[in-house]
């Protein structure tokens, strides 16, 4: 792999100081070029560096010049995540379609802490990687899916891998885990969970306890025949399941109450643990638990009539969640602007009404800022909404925001289509 440093070419660059925040939007340009790269994701290293995986390989900005790690094989230059583990290496997973819409390609390697690129031959390069993790003890998981179609789809072995630090391990091939694909890997406090996509019409979750691999198969541990997602709060691990079940598993192993939601959809949806109250969004509705009564609600604002069409209900709903100052919420939706969540039912907003929210951030200060897809960034604070101005574009902060940030103690970083927008916390 070929490693390619350039020096950040900083255009239209600047800050601005608004209700005592500092926002500076930094154009991605590097040397003379001024392309707009596709950004797929961003991340902060243990130093405070920032690394972004994009259609041309992986970018690193250390506040002082961009370096692009652009691989010489075409199937490795499209990059859609990187993560960094507690040694600072850097894992870059990489997607592409060299030969059409129909054959995929991933590949996987790593920029080491000293910035040195290592890859695995033989072993996963061609397979297309849908989650890594690491777990308690130092170990990288790997989870796998096919690759490609026909003879293509030979390139890659399938399975689930665990790197060790020294050596790459098949754990499918070798027999200790009995699934060869996996679409994702959950890591609650002390175990692990491998959600299996269907593979010969059967769909499983694994369960990992660092001591054995324990599969939980179709209708014999819970309801539903494939689990969607998983999320741990106070000791209590919560799991949404396919066709819309949602339950929960206590310390001990116990299964708690099974909420039904309806109507089923089997979007995977997401949780949010805001100020330890547990929401769940999904398929454009939100459903908030009520820890008194141990159940779910769908918030009457959001409510489909029994029978009703569920695609008909939900392409301009509810898309993410964020907490203000007064203990309530603010809805970001699709096509709606905001709405407001407050005592257990939704109301209107006159906020941004027409927009389509994509980021959502509750401020140290109780200000709110917005994100949206093509009408800039807004901050409101104490009941005032206002554009985020930037001189050198004149008006409103340029640019579709995309939901893809990165966060530490000092700074967020959110990529929108005119560059990456810095914002001091």
């Amino acid at each position: 792999m070929k490693k390619i440093n350039f020096l950040l070419c900083i255009i239209l660059f600047s800050s601005i100081d608004f209700f005592g925040q500092k926002y500076q939007i930094i154009p991605v340009a590097i040397g003379h070029n001024t392309t707009r790269y596709v950004i797929h994701d961003i991340t902060i290293d243990n130093l405070g560096n920032i690394w972004a995986g994009t259609d041309v390989g992986v970018i690193e900005y250390n506040n002082e010049k961009w370096k692009l790690y652009a691989p010489a094989k075409r199937s490795a230059k499209n990059i859609k995540r990187i993560f960094i583990d507690s040694k600072n290496q850097k894992w870059c997973i990489s997607f592409d379609k060299p030969f059409g819409n129909y054959i995929y390609i991933g590949g996987l390697f790593i920029i080491d802490s000293n910035n040195q690129v290592k890859t695995f031959p033989g072993t996963i390069e061609a397979s297309i990687i849908n989650d890594i993790i690491e777990d308690n003890e130092g170990n990288i998981w790997i989870a796998t899916g096919a690759a490609g179609v026909g003879g293509i789809g030979n390139m890659a072995p399938g399975g689930v891998f665990m790197y060790d630090g020294i050596i790459m391990k098949n754990y499918s091939k070798m027999g200790i885990i009995p699934v060869k694909f996996v679409d994702n890997i959950i890591k609650t406090e002390n175990d692990m969970w491998f959600m299996q996509q269907q593979d010969a019409g059967r769909y499983t979750t694994i369960k990992y306890d660092y001591n054995e691999f324990i599969e939980l198969s179709k209708n014999e541990y819970w309801p539903g025949n494939y689990i969607y997602n998983i999320t741990e709060v106070n000791d209590i691990i919560w799991f949404f399941s396919n066709p819309s079940f949602l339950f929960n598993i206590d310390s001990k192993g116990q299964i708690g109450d099974i909420i039904e939601v309806k109507p089923r959809c089997s979007w995977r949806g997401v949780f949010y643990n805001l100020n330890d109250k547990l929401f769940f969004i999904q398929g454009g509705r939100l459903l908030a638990y009520d820890s008194k009564n141990n159940t779910w609600v769908q918030p009457e604002y959001n409510t489909y009539k029994p029978g009703a069409s569920w695609k008909s209900k939900t392409k301009k709903w509810i898309r993410n969640i964020a907490i203000d100052s007064e203990e309530s919420y603010w809805l970001g939706t699709h096509g709606r602007g905001l709405l407001r969540y407050k005592n257990g039912a939704i109301t209107k907003s006159d906020l941004l009404k027409g927009n389509s929210i994509t980021f959502l951030h509750h401020n140290d200060d109780g200000s709110l800022l917005i994100g949206t897809y093509d009408n800039g960034f807004w901050l409101y604070s104490n009941n005032e909404l206002s554009p985020l101005e930037h001189d050198s574009f004149g008006k409103k902060m340029p640019g579709a925001c995309s939901t893809v940030k990165a966060e530490n103690d000092e700074f967020i970083w959110i990529t929108t289509s005119n560059g990456i927008l810095k914002i001091m916390k």
